[in-house]
């Protein structure tokens, strides 16, 4: 998770995202139209299917979209939410430190929305404008070659805005343990390294608590 702030630091951008009031969700692209998603081998009826919904379990109630630019402050809160328990690590107990931890907490928890917000702006960059694809990235995720991927209800009833319900990204790493923000990764970007020997890598799963445990 990405969270780390010299990921922000080093290898974000704040021209790469603009924070906008999110309007409606999806302004994402259905990945059933995406390129290449026909030369997918087992995809899941959830990417192909225009509608149904298979009930309490199972993914038939969702639709899988690729993420846009309005999309990034709410995939933002649901990543925020899902790995609250790193961002806990560097709070303060109110009991024990009163105004100054209530302070320090607002600061820490602002800082780490913003790394977010541009981390994800940035790792995705290449595929918030068209071409759509799932083919198989042409750069690695710190050049903005991620694949953010999410899911929406089918039914988004009459509401304004309708929070995704889960999220990861797909990128290409070298299969040697390192993640997208390990200064190796970020080393490798630089010097622009082959592809050659990079594998598929998922990164940054996040489902929101309502859906949890429903077999998504």
């Amino acid at each position: 998770f990405f969270l780390v702030r010299q990921h922000w630091l080093l290898c974000g951008h704040p021209g790469t995202a603009v924070r906008r009031n999110p309007r409606r969700i999806p302004c994402a692209v259905p990945v059933r139209i995406a390129e290449g998603i026909q030369q997918l081998m087992g995809v899941h009826p959830v990417l192909m299917e225009d509608n149904g919904d298979s009930g309490d379990k199972g993914t038939g109630g969702f639709e899988a979209m690729l993420a846009q630019e309005e999309d990034l402050e709410l995939l933002s809160k649901l990543l925020i939410e899902g790995f609250w328990d790193v961002i806990d690590r560097d709070l303060l107990e109110e009991k024990q430190w009163g105004p100054l931890a209530t302070i320090w907490n607002g600061v820490s928890v602002w800082f780490d929305t913003q790394a977010v917000f541009y981390g994800l702006g940035q790792n995705l960059k290449s595929g918030l404008r068209p071409p759509y694809s799932v083919l198989r990235p042409r750069g690695r995720p710190l050049d903005g070659h991620s694949v953010g991927l999410l899911l929406v209800p089918r039914e988004r009833a009459k509401r304004c805005v309708v929070p995704p319900v889960a999220f990861c990204e797909l990128c290409l790493l070298p299969p040697d343990g390192r993640r997208p923000e390990d200064l190796e990764e970020v080393w490798s970007t630089a010097l622009v390294e082959s592809l050659q020997a990079c594998q598929p890598y998922f990164h940054n799963f996040c489902v929101a608590p309502p859906p949890q445990r429903r077999g998504l």
